[in-house]
């Protein structure tokens, strides 16, 4: 029987051999992004999901998300698309990357 190496603690000079929750975040976790939603986002999400037939509209994959096609705040229906999580995740990463440039 194979034994996996331990996992770390991502932080530097953390002595945990596990990832630890003083170190580990949730993702999003200072995000203000949800306070942000209207208030109806979840009849919003499920009208775009039934609008584009709970398909990703990058990659045709089954959509379980509602992405915002131009970042920001704008919840209207045209700049909202049904999306698959690893292009949501895709999508986000190159978002979060760009906006720290």
């Amino acid at each position: 029987m194979r034994h996996r190496a331990p996992t770390v603690c991502p932080r530097r000079g953390c002595i945990n051999d596990q990832p630890c929750p003083l170190h580990t975040a949730a993702p999003w976790a200072t995000s203000t992004r949800r306070a942000r939603l209207p208030a109806n986002w979840s009849t919003l999400r499920a009208n775009v999901l039934r609008r584009d037939g709970h398909r990703c509209q990058l990659c045709g994959a089954p959509a379980t998300e509602v992405d915002h096609i131009t970042p920001g705040d704008n919840h209207d229906p045209a700049n909202l698309q049904a999306i698959c999580t690893p292009c949501h995740r895709r999508k986000s990463a190159t978002e979060g990357r760009a906006a720290r440039r």
